[in-house]
């Protein structure tokens, strides 16, 4: 049975814990937080292994902040200072101000580069269409599902986190199948999963963005009234089990790119990758899981009669 901080136990029939899980920790975001944020800024230590002229080498990133310029430099300054600012947060902020340096740095990281116009030119040209708008949709819709499930599992009164997390499932799922690419008549992208060689140069990918739609169905029957008490356990399982197969999804996509060349460079770019994106859609779902959770460390605000009816 769930335990509350003071060491009581908290009846499953009390209302306020799902499926008998456990009250988070007053400081749950903490070390997660700390390790995203070490994590982050060595990964933004790792050179890269690029071609330069007629020749390639190592290129370490302060090296190539002196060769960007715009908004590429200030992704490579933001990188390690979102790093920083997580773990000086994590260590000294309330629970509200880590909510907010997570969830703002990590936006701020992904929709910087809206501003660059070569990734307007690769996103939101003629034959993309509504495919840029979609696909970063999509990408925040994860970390929605993520923050919202987890508020939504741990605090049955927050019914408004099951709404976001919901929103999130749909924004993935309007991904895969709003037609969005193509000039004249436009395809919706699930419709790759009926091309051999979109699985045969790129399977590890659409098997995992097919656990992602199946997560996001799940996200979205969190809507449903009355509310199904094994949907919330299982979708959390789901969304962890994405965490770690994106990142080797990545991998194995670059290792079938390369065909067994160039390993080393290109295990340092999953490397780096995986710190730059993995992390900031994590850290982005705690921050937003922080907020949505209010301003009580440990989300216990309890009543006088829930504590009555929990303790009794």
């Amino acid at each position: 049975m769930p335990v509350h901080p003071t060491g009581k136990v908290i009846r499953r029939g009390s209302g306020r814990y799902r499926s008998g899980d456990r009250p988070p920790a007053p400081d749950w975001d903490v070390r997660i937080l700390t390790g995203w944020g070490v994590a982050l800024v060595l990964t933004w230590i790792l050179p890269l292994y690029l071609p330069l002229g007629f020749e390639s080498r190592w290129v370490w990133p302060w090296t190539l902040i002196r060769m960007q310029g715009g908004v590429g430099t200030l992704l490579l300054v933001l990188w390690p200072v979102l790093g920083v600012a997580l773990v000086v947060a994590a260590r000294r902020g309330q629970p509200v101000t880590r909510g907010w340096v997570a969830l703002g740095g990590s936006l701020g990281f992904v929709l910087l580069p809206l501003l660059a116009d070569e990734t307007n030119a690769v996103m939101f040209n003629e034959y993309t269409g509504a495919f840029g708008a979609l696909a970063i949709l999509g990408y925040l819709g994860l970390p929605a599902m993520a923050a919202g499930n987890r508020v939504y599992r741990r605090h049955a009164g927050r019914r408004g986190a099951g709404a976001i997390a919901a929103a999130g499932g749909l924004a993935v799922l309007a991904l895969a199948v709003v037609p969005s690419i193509g000039v004249g008549k436009r395809h919706a992208p699930v419709e790759v999963y009926g091309e051999a060689a979109a699985w045969k140069a790129a399977w590890p990918f659409l098997l995992w963005f097919l656990g992602a739609l199946c997560a996001a169905g799940l996200a979205v029957g969190l809507l449903a009234r009355p509310a199904v008490d094994g949907i919330p356990r299982l979708l959390g399982r789901m969304l962890r089990g994405l965490m770690w197969g994106g990142p080797v999804a990545v991998l194995l996509m670059l290792l079938i790119v390369a065909e067994g060349r160039s390993t080393g460079p290109l295990l340092l770019v999953f490397l780096k990758q995986f710190g730059m994106l993995c992390g900031v859609v994590i850290v982005m779902a705690v921050g937003a899981a922080r907020l949505l959770q209010g301003p009580d460390p440990a989300g216990l605000a309890l009543d006088e009669a829930e504590l009555r009816r929990a303790f009794e």
